[in-house]
Order: structure tokens, then C-alpha cells, then sequence
């Protein structure tokens, strides 16, 4: 990419060529002025152009200057949002991770329910048999009285 195609290079030479116009501008009103006076002023009158450019270029240098200051809240602003969507970034990690222990979690402790419902029916059929046996113990004993 050469200075003419590129979106930079074409703001650079812009701005180059707004700088050449100023000074070729500059050194013809010179001239001109410099021309149209007569000697006991010519001092006069460059120190008043010299002026008047001077004032010019410091009223520009005064907007270059709040628009760099504003680029740079600007761009403070942004570094601080990006540094609250890194951190908000860590945090929908992190909360991913917590949520991916908490389902494993909850497939172990369904594990445990089923063998526990295993161990209840086991228990209730030996309790349910436990109980027959006494049932029947019982009765055999009536009966042999």
C-alpha cells in the first residue's frame, strides 16, 4: 500500500498538502504585502503577518490539542470498558466451571439416590420377610399351645 491508497497514508497526505497550501499561501500573502509597502513599512508589515500567522497556527495548535485531549478520555473510557468485559469475561468462565462441577455434583447425588432406593427395597423385603417370620413364629407358637 502506497501513501495515496491507504486510509492513514491518504489522512497524512492530506494533512501534508493543507500544511503546503498554508505556507505557499503564507510566503505569496508575504510577498504580495511585501511588494504593495513601501520601505519604512515593510518591517511593520511582515511582523504583522508573522503575527497574524503565528495567532492562526496557535488557534490551531489549541484545537489539535483539545481534540488529542478528548481522544484520550476517549480512549480511556474504552481501556476501562475493555477491562470490565475481561473481567466480566474470567467471570462467565469461572461461572461455567462452577456450573459444570455443580452438574457433576448433582449426576453423583443422583447415583446416590438410586443405590440408596436399592438399599430401602432391599431393606423393606427384609423387614417385610423379618416380619412374616415373626408373624408366623407367632402363630406356630398359638398353635402349639
Amino acid at each position: 500500500l502506497n501513501a495515496s491508497t491507504s486510509g492513514l497514508g491518504s489522512s497524512e497526505n492530506e494533512n501534508s498538502n493543507k500544511e503546503e497550501k498554508l505556507f505557499f499561501s503564507y510566503i505569496g500573502v508575504s510577498y504580495s504585502r511585501w511588494m504593495n509597502s513601501n520601505s519604512n513599512e515593510d518591517e511593520d508589515v511582515l511582523n504583522e503577518l508573522d503575527q497574524e500567522w503565528a495567532t492562526s497556527f496557535q488557534a490551531k495548535n489549541k484545537a489539535i490539542q483539545r481534540e488529542m485531549e478528548a481522544i484520550a478520555v476517549e480512549n480511556k473510557v474504552l481501556e476501562t470498558e475493555i477491562e470490565i468485559l475481561n473481567k466480566a469475561g474470567n467471570r462467565i468462565v469461572n461461572l461455567n466451571k462452577k456450573k459444570h462441577e455443580l452438574n457433576s455434583d448433582i449426576a453423583k447425588f443422583n447415583g446416590f439416590i438410586l443405590k440408596l432406593e436399592k438399599t430401602i427395597k432391599k431393606l423393606t423385603k427384609i423387614k417385610d420377610e423379618k416380619i412374616l417370620e415373626h408373624e408366623l413364629r407367632s402363630k406356630e407358637f398359638e398353635l402349639n399351645l
